[in-house]
């Protein structure tokens, strides 16, 4: 095997082609949208990069130890610190006066049990709803509850520049605004008619975009707020959960004191629309950060935004082609699936 496609420069296609070029073989990304990153991405705005809704690295995990790895300057990140993450109606998501609690929510976790308040707004944060025995996100959730947790200082745009970046210096060539039509063993056809031949073609390219390989993947819409507000009405707080209402909002780390950034996410209701979702969230943080509309610089606002829930294999070979499939729409398991699909196929070149 001497060249490799990777369709998708998300998380997970950066992750593989990083995966394929450290092993020699050649390797050529397309991305069909005119940036890289996918959901894991910043737009600049006036006064503030603002993203996707709120997601929290884990200190060790595999978002955090690929960038550790390829970046020459370190991680610029916050710890999520989870005594300072309020659960409505509970107080804080662990609490520093009592060992028993917060051993009792960690052995819930281990176990998959309930576990009460601090346990569902510790899942809440870990996976945006999704269901924790199908993801095993148990873990992520306990990292969360013991402190692993991480807010990029950067954003997404710093972390996956750092990616971008390691891939152009090995000599990895990627191509935004090419969308692909037709995708084969043996290659690529894009819209524009060109043809890019390969030994091997993978798919990376995120939740409804790889339709052969979607039988065990299942729709899971948030809508998320992201907003630049001169005001403080977290105060010195990190974050707000209510477990019963389904939304949460993060104080994303910014440079200005009196300013806050703040990421705010509902989870789907049954037969809750994408704009009556949104109009909760707006609610709910009309009631709990009271003037905090009023107060708005800048925003981005996301009526529906769908997370993948794959409960099949993370790679699937479908007429030739390798689709990875992360189980989840959270960056570890976009770079789990990428590294595995790029093993896989190096593996397959070394036969």
């Amino acid at each position: 095997m001497r060249r490799v496609v990777v369709v998708g420069a998300g998380l997970c296609g950066l992750a593989a082609a990083l995966e394929v070029a450290a092993a020699g073989l050649a390797v050529v990304v397309v991305e069909a949208r005119d940036r890289v990153g996918g959901r894991a991405t910043t737009t600049a705005g006036r006064y503030a990069d603002l993203g996707f809704g709120p997601h929290i690295l884990l200190r060790g995990g595999a978002t955090h130890r690929l960038a550790s790895r390829v970046a020459r300057v370190k991680l610029v990140t916050t710890p999520l610190q989870p005594h300072r993450i309020d659960v409505v109606g509970h107080g804080p998501m662990r609490s520093l006066r009592s060992v028993r609690a917060t051993s009792t929510t960690r052995r819930a976790l281990r176990r998959g049990e309930a576990g009460g308040p601090a346990a569902a707004a510790a899942r809440l944060l870990a996976g945006w709803g999704l269901p924790p025995a199908s993801t095993g996100l148990d873990g992520r959730a306990e990292a969360l509850l013991m402190g692993r947790g991480l807010l990029l200082r950067e954003g997404w745009a710093g972390l996956v520049g750092r990616l971008v970046a390691t891939l152009d210096e090995v000599g990895v060539p990627l191509e935004t605004g090419a969308r692909v039509v037709e995708a084969t063993a043996r290659g690529v056809v894009l819209q524009d008619g060109r043809t890019v031949e390969a030994d091997a073609v993978l798919i990376a390219s995120g939740p409804g975009g790889r339709p052969a390989a979607r039988e065990n993947e299942l729709g899971h819409r948030v809508s998320t707020i992201d907003a630049l507000v001169q005001a403080v009405p977290l105060r010195d707080q990190h974050g707000l959960v209510d477990v019963d209402d389904g939304c949460a909002v993060l104080r994303l780390p910014h440079a200005d004191s009196d300013m806050t950034m703040l990421s705010a996410i509902a989870l789907p209701r049954p037969d809750e629309e994408d704009a009556m979702r949104l109009a909760r969230l707006e609610a709910w943080l009309d009631r709990h950060l009271a003037g905090w509309s009023t107060h708005i610089a800048e925003d981005r606002r996301q009526g529906g935004i769908t997370v993948a829930l794959n409960n099949g294999d993370a790679v699937v070979d479908v007429n030739g082609v390798l689709h990875a499939r992360p189980v989840s729409g959270l960056s570890d398991a976009a770079i789990d699936a990428g590294r595995a699909a790029g093993k896989r196929l190096v593996a397959r070149g070394e036969r």
